[in-house]
C-alpha cells in the first residue's frame, strides 16, 4: 500500500451504496438517498466556466453554447455551457436515417426546411467490404464508428453562420414525438474536449509569457498553481536512472494506452522501446493524423512571439508517470491531440473505437500483441444537458464496452474548480458502471503534495471516484522543446557562461507540472503496478481479463473496498 491509496478524509464526495455496487436501494437510508438526490441536483445546475480563445474558434470553427441565449431543451429549460463544432454534427455509421451525401432521407427534407443541407461524410468504413477483413473487431467498429454530417446552408442562405445547436434541436423536435439530447436519428453535437477538461482558452497551470507574473484573467487561489514552485510546467533536473532498468521480466507486460499529445523526444522512449506512438490495426494508424481524425492541422504558432503550447509533452508528460509506477508496461502514446490540448469528439471516438477493435481481435486470436489493459484519459468536456447524459450515447456506450472486455478505464476530473460534472469522468457515477460483467470506469481528483488536500482546481461531486497526487508532479518532458523566454542574467566568466534559470530550456528532459490530467495516470500505473503481481496476466480470455481488471481497481480505490 502507497500513501495514495486512501482519500484522507475527503468532504466533497458523496457516492451511496446503490451506485457502488449490486445493493438493494430500499437497504439505503432514505435521508442519505435525499442528501445525494440534493448533490447531484447541485451538479447539474452548476454552470461550468467555459471559455474559447479566438484561435480555437478559428482552428475547429467551434462555437460556445451560451444557456442564456441559445435554443432551449426540451420542456424549455435552458442547457448547459459547452463548446463544439459549429458546423458538424456526429451520428454513428451504422445509423439508416440519415442517408449519405448522395441519397435523400425524410431527415434530408426537414434539414431544407431549415435552410441547410446534410451533407454525411463517412471517412472508415465505407462499406461492408471495408469490414471483411477485420475478423472480431468489425463488429465493435459497425456497433461505435460516427460519421460526420457537415451542416452547408442552402445557396439562398450562404451569407448567414451556420451553427449545429439550433439545427440539432429543430431536427430533434421534428423527428420524434420524445424529443431528447440525441434524436430518433442518433444525431449529437461534436464537442471538443480539452486536456483534463480544462476551460478553453490558456489553462491556469500552464506558464504565460514570462513577463507576466500570473495569468491575470484567472482570479481565484487556483492561479497559483501557474506559478513555478507552486505547481506550474517548470524544468528541473533529475539524477534518478530510467525506471525500465528495474522491472520485472514477465511473461507478458501490461499495456497501458494514452490517447493524447503523443509522445515527444526522450531517452526513456527510445524507438523500438516499449512505448511508442505509432499505434496500428491491420494497417489503419490510430489518431488524429488517421482516418479517425477529422482532418485538423496544427494550431498556426506567431513568430513574432515563439512559445511553447499549451499542451505540449502532455502525453509525454503522462508516459512518464506510468513508466516511474510501472515500468513493466508497454505504453500506447496515441496522439488524437495537437499541443493546443484540443480534439473532437468525433476524433476521440473513432480513435478508441479502433484500439478496441483491436483489443478484441487480439483477445479472440490469443495474440498479446493487441492487447490492452488499461486506458488512460486525460481530457473531457462539459455536457449541454448533464443530467440526461447516459452510458448509451456514443461515448458512454464505447467506454462500457471497453469495461465489458477487461479494460480498466480511468479518467481525469477535470480543473475548473467546479461541481459541473465532466465526461467522461463522469461517467463513473453511473450503477452501469459497476455491473459485475465488467470492469468499472473510475473519475480521479488531485491532491496536493501533502497528500491530503484536495487541489484547489479539482473538480469536486458525487461523480468523482477517488483522488491522486496530481500537483507539483515530477516527469518526463520533450528536451528538444524551447521557445522565446529567457533567462533574466547572464554573464560570461572564465570562458564559461553564467545565468539563471531560462524558463523555456527543458534540455534536461524533465519538468514539473500540475493537473488532474497527471493525477489519472497516477491510478493507472497503479492498477498496471497490480496487474504485474496478478498470475492471470497472461490468460487473455474476456472473463480472465474482467475479473483481474476489477481486482486490480477495487485493490486500489480505497473508496470501493468490498465491492464484488
Amino acid at each position: 500500500m502507497t500513501p495514495f491509496d486512501r482519500t484522507h478524509g475527503v468532504p466533497d464526495r458523496v457516492q451511496p451504496a446503490q451506485e457502488r455496487g449490486s445493493v438493494d436501494p430500499h437497504q439505503v437510508d432514505a435521508g442519505e438517498q435525499a442528501r445525494v438526490a440534493a448533490a447531484k441536483a447541485a451538479e447539474y445546475a452548476t454552470v461550468p466556466p467555459v471559455t474559447m480563445s479566438q484561435e480555437t474558434a478559428v482552428q475547429y470553427g467551434a462555437r460556445v453554447l451560451d444557456p442564456v441565449t441559445s435554443v432551449r431543451l426540451p420542456g424549455g429549460k435552458a442547457p448547459s455551457a459547452t463548446v463544439y463544432v459549429g458546423e458538424r454534427l456526429v451520428v454513428r455509421a451504422t445509423t439508416p436515417e440519415v442517408a449519405p451525401s448522395d441519397a435523400l432521407s425524410p431527415i434530408d427534407e426537414i434539414a431544407k426546411a431549415l435552410g441547410v443541407v446534410l451533407q454525411r461524410e463517412s471517412t472508415f468504413p465505407q462499406k461492408e467490404a471495408d469490414l471483411a477483413g477485420l475478423g472480431r473487431g468489425a463488429d465493435i467498429i459497425a456497433t461505435h464508428w460516427v460519421d460526420n454530417i457537415r451542416i452547408v446552408p442552402t445557396p439562398e442562405n450562404a451569407a448567414y453562420p451556420v451553427d449545429a445547436w439550433p439545427i440539432l434541436r429543430a431536427l430533434e423536435d421534428r423527428t420524434t414525438s420524445s424529443p431528447g439530447p440525441t434524436s430518433k436519428a442518433g444525431l449529437a453535437l461534436d464537442h471538443l474536449l480539452t486536456s483534463a477538461g480544462r476551460t478553453m482558452g490558456t489553462p491556469y497551470w500552464v506558464p504565460t509569457p514570462y513577463w507576466v507574473p500570473t495569468p491575470y484573467w484567472v482570479p481565484t487561489p487556483a492561479a497559483e498553481y501557474a506559478q513555478p514552485g507552486t505547481g506550474g510546467r517548470t524544468p528541473v533536473s533529475v539524477v534518478l536512472p530510467d525506471p525500465a532498468l528495474r522491472a520485472k521480466p514477465l511473461k507478458r507486460r501490461p499495456v497501458v494506452a494514452i490517447p493524447d499529445t503523443g509522445l515527444g523526444q526522450h531517452p526513456w522512449f527510445p524507438a523500438g522501446g516499449t512505448a511508442t506512438a505509432e499505434v496500428t490495426y491491420h494497417g489503419i494508424l490510430l489518431g488524429i493524423d488517421g482516418p479517425a481524425g477529422s482532418g485538423y492541422p496544427p494550431p498556426p504558432t506567431n513568430p513574432l512571439d515563439p512559445t511553447i503550447a499549451p499542451d505540449a509533452g502532455h502525453g509525454t508528460f503522462i508516459a512518464g508517470l506510468i513508466r516511474q509506477l510501472c515500468p513493466e508496461a508497454d505504453i500506447l502514446a496515441i496522439p488524437v491531440m495537437r499541443d493546443d490540448g484540443v480534439v473532437p469528439e468525433s476524433c476521440l471516438i473513432n480513435t478508441l473505437t479502433l484500439l478496441l477493435a483491436r483489443h478484441v481481435e487480439a483477445m479472440a486470436n490469443q495474440d498479446p500483441t493487441g492487447i490492452v489493459d488499461v486506458l488512460s484519459l486525460s481530457l473531457g468536456y462539459y455536457h449541454e444537458s448533464p443530467s440526461d447524459t447516459l452510458m448509451d450515447g456514443p461515448l458512454g456506450a464505447l467506454l462500457a464496452d471497453f469495461g465489458r472486455h477487461g479494460v480498466a478505464v480511468i479518467a481525469a476530473a477535470g480543473n475548473a474548480t467546479t461541481l459541473a460534472p465532466m465526461y467522461p469522468a463522469a461517467f463513473a457515477s453511473q450503477s452501469t458502471g459497476f455491473s459485475p460483467d465488467r470492469v468499472p470506469l473510475a473519475s480521479v481528483g488531485a491532491l496536493n503534495p501533502d497528500g491530503t488536500t484536495v487541489a484547489y482546481y479539482s473538480n469536486a461531486g458525487t461523480w468523482v471516484s477517488t483522488h491522486r497526487p496530481g500537483s507539483s508532479l515530477v516527469s518526463t518532458f520533450p528536451d528538444d522543446a524551447g521557445a522565446s523566454a529567457q533567462a533574466s542574467a547572464r554573464v560570461d566568466f572564465a570562458g564559461r557562461a553564467r545565468s539563471t534559470q531560462d524558463p523555456d530550456d527543458f534540455r534536461s528532459g524533465f519538468c514539473t507540472w500540475s493537473g488532474t490530467s497527471f493525477a489519472a495516470p497516477v491510478l493507472a500505473g497503479q492498477v498496471a503496478a497490480a496487474l504485474v503481481d496478478d498470475p492471470t496476466l497472461p490468460d487473455l480470455t474476456v472473463d480472465a481479463a474482467v475479473a483481474r481488471g476489477r481486482a486490480a481497481m477495487f485493490g486500489q480505490i480505497a473508496e470501493w473496498a468490498g465491492m464484488p
